[in-house]
């Protein structure tokens, strides 16, 4: 499903806007929410920026699912690299916030926990939003992608290096887990 939970939009904008990157990469674009929220929040909001000629900030996307890549999500984003991020993470060029919102529990975990790493590095600011616990299933439609094959918890997740803080949302009996990563200022 190229979409992901929605109660903490407003904690995860607010950070993005008070850290105020100029250059951002989201691993599992989808439907584009995110593209579309950092253009209206980072340029629209505060500057007026609302013609794409007039944007100053680097957008781009990861989507393993050409499918989902259409014109609408083309739109917000400068570049959308496709295909496997553990393949690609390597070739990616660092990036001031780098965002992989529901796609880490998408991923066979001594590849996920490999990736998270890779990502920390390249990156000043992370943010992961994931299901805690075990969600797995087998999706079912076209894109095998979507199936959840890993299981991830709140204490491994806070024993990543520059581990920053969390938040943790409720959803129909389950937990969905905000955490923050910042590089130490040098």
């Amino acid at each position: 499903m190229p979409t992901s939970f929605y109660s903490h939009i407003p904690n995860i904008l607010d950070y993005i806007r008070f850290t105020r990157p100029n250059t951002i990469l989201e691993i599992g674009c989808g439907f584009g929410k995110w593209g579309h929220l950092c253009r209206e929040y980072l340029e629209v909001y505060d500057y007026l920026r609302w013609q794409k000629k007039d944007w100053q900030i680097i957008i781009d996307g990861v989507e393993i699912y050409k499918p989902y890549i259409n014109e609408p999500i083309k739109y917000y984003y400068d570049h959308i690299y496709e295909g496997d991020i553990t393949t690609l993470i390597d070739s990616i060029p660092d990036y001031d916030l780098i965002m992989m919102m529901d796609v880490l529990e998408h991923i066979e975990k001594v590849k996920g926990t490999i990736l998270l790493n890779k990502i920390i590095n390249k990156s000043k600011s992370f943010v992961l939003s994931i299901p805690l616990g075990d969600w797995t299933y087998t999706f079912s439609g076209e894109n095998k992608n979507e199936s959840h094959i890993s299981i991830w918890n709140k204490e491994e997740l806070i024993k990543l290096s520059n581990y920053k803080n969390h938040c943790i949302y409720p959803m129909n009996k389950k937990e969905i887990g905000v955490f923050y990563y910042e590089r130490p200022k040098q």
